[in-house]
């Protein structure tokens, strides 16, 4: 299990990934459909330890600047 802080301080234990998408053959052909790919929770620690899934999220999830939030005001 992975644990990240979201902005709002709260922490969220990450068990497993899901991704939807499509797959893509080889040659370029798409054979139709969608398909899930599922990331056990050893999967999520192991990809943590090559990218840490905290830096991943704050990346995502950008801090919105000072400016744009008084300017807003």
């Amino acid at each position: 299990m992975v644990e990240i802080t979201l902005k709002n301080g709260s922490k969220f234990q990450i068990q497993t990934l899901v991704f939807h998408g499509k797959i893509i053959d080889s040659n370029g052909t798409e054979p139709g459909g969608n398909a899930t790919y599922p990331f056990t929770e050893s999967d999520v620690n192991a990809l943590n330890n090559i990218v840490p899934l905290q830096a991943a999220y704050n990346a995502v999830f950008l801090p919105v600047p000072e400016e744009v939030e008084s300017a807003e005001e």
